[in-house]
């Protein structure tokens, strides 16, 4: 108490006697008894607020721990681990059976109904049409007997399939744009072609060749040819570039086979070089079948030959044909042909050494060429398809059936060519 009056004492004095109070009014000391009270106040809310926030806390934090509900990972983890068995159901077979094969004869009708259109739409059937309506008839008993969302399994085609045994027609959908039909259980690609019944290709071909020939005897005048006559043939004649240009008009048929004719023109050639002098005559028998004996001419009498050229020979040619396609993907194909071909002689032109004489003569002199022919050809090639559109490329080999020389003549002549065909066909009334 002391020590309290000496440190009055002490601001006493360091104030001055004039401007300390001694006393101090009861205003003064309600004042500071208020402010006291507005403090401590404010203590007690203080503490009160922090209290709620840490029950607050506490409560949020417990919460979680007591529900143990596990997180998508982990429900995810559960469903594949433990692969709960699902209690599908009971389904009554009868309820699902006619429906499926209600809708599954359905499907085949549209298929078939489609197959034979000409319009080319296009058509899309989709299997999940049968699935969706077995689901919508279980839906009820399913969200009455699978109540635990985390391990809901929805059934699949497969496993309802599997309960009623019903057979599914196969679907195809067939694609305008590229004339296909594919086969959505098995996955395969069918080709247009293949699928519809018949249609028609018509189309142009032109094939370059070589055209050669087989010469030979003939039996009965065969002692008038002379005895160099071979030699020099061999040595003069040989194959030259010929063509042919056709028009044709096929029908094709669902399992790959065709048919076809067509009309064209052709012509046969062959590359001469004549080099050669004649030294002597041939002497022939009184009958004039054949030839007795030869005599040496006169050496002023010796004739040169030298001529150079080819000699041609143009024919009416009318195929008839049949073949085999076979398809090797959905654009690209074989196909394997043969032919028989009238062929009729409608001009010759060139010289052709006598077979008697060995003289040159004039083809239009010779009148063993016999007018009506017949000839067979085969050939093998490649094709493309675009569309309405069939481009070919295929070697060929084709030879006549019988000299084109008649019986009046010593000589046989057999021509053969060998070459590449080039096609361009359009489709026609394909389904």
């Amino acid at each position: 108490m002391d020590k309290l009056r000496h440190i009055d004492d002490l601001l006493r004095s360091s104030l001055g006697n004039g401007n300390y109070a001694a006393d101090v009014s009861s205003d003064d000391w309600l004042a500071i008894a208020k402010k006291l009270k507005q403090r401590k106040d404010r203590i007690y809310a203080m503490w009160f607020s922090l209290a709620l926030i840490a029950m607050l806390s506490v409560g949020v934090l417990w919460a979680p721990l007591s529900n143990e509900v596990p997180s998508v990972a982990e429900e995810k983890f559960n469903i594949e681990n433990t692969q709960p068995e699902l209690e599908l159901p009971e389904i009554i077979e009868e309820e699902i059976e006619p429906i499926a094969q209600d809708r599954g004869q359905a499907l085949q009708e549209l298929v078939n109904t489609e197959s034979s259109s000409t319009d080319g739409r296009l058509l899309v059937i989709e299997q999940q049409t049968l699935y969706d309506d077995v689901v919508e008839l279980e839906e009820d008993q399913v969200d009455k007997e699978i109540t635990n969302e985390a391990t809901q399994i929805e059934p699949s085609f497969a496993d309802l399939l599997a309960i009623v045994e019903v057979e599914i027609p196969q679907m195809k959908y067939a694609d305008p744009e590229w004339s296909e039909v594919k086969d959505i259980n098995e996955g395969n690609i069918i080709p247009k072609s293949l699928r519809s019944t018949a249609w028609w290709e018509l189309g142009v071909s032109f094939t370059p060749t070589l055209s050669n020939k087989n010469l030979s005897a003939d039996g009965q005048w065969g002692g008038l040819i002379h005895q160099r006559f071979f030699d020099i043939v061999q040595s003069s004649e040989s194959a030259g570039f010929s063509t042919d240009q056709h028009i044709h008009l096929d029908r094709h048929f669902a399992g790959g086979f065709y048919i076809g004719f067509g009309l064209g023109w052709t012509k046969q050639t062959e590359s001469i070089d004549y080099n050669y002098t004649i030294t002597d005559a041939p002497q022939l028998n009184a009958t004039q079948t054949a030839i007795d004996g030869y005599f040496e001419l006169n050496p002023l009498a010796y004739v040169d030959i030298n001529h150079r050229g080819s000699n041609v020979y143009h024919f009416l040619d009318i195929p008839l044909k049949a073949g085999y396609r076979q398809q090797l993907s959905p654009r690209w194909q074989l196909r394997h042909e043969v032919r028989g071909s009238y062929m009729l002689l409608t001009n010759t032109l060139g010289k052709k050494a006598d077979y008697t004489y060995l003289e040159l003569r004039d083809l239009d002199e010779l009148t063993f060429f016999k007018k009506s022919n017949f000839a067979a050809s085969v050939r093998s090639g490649l094709y493309y398809n675009i569309k309405n559109f069939v481009i070919g490329a295929e070697p060929v080999f084709g030879m006549n059936l019988g000299s084109i020389t008649d019986n009046s003549s010593a000589v046989d002549i057999r021509p053969y060519t060998y070459g590449f065909n080039l096609s361009t066909k359009i489709i026609l009334g394909k389904n």
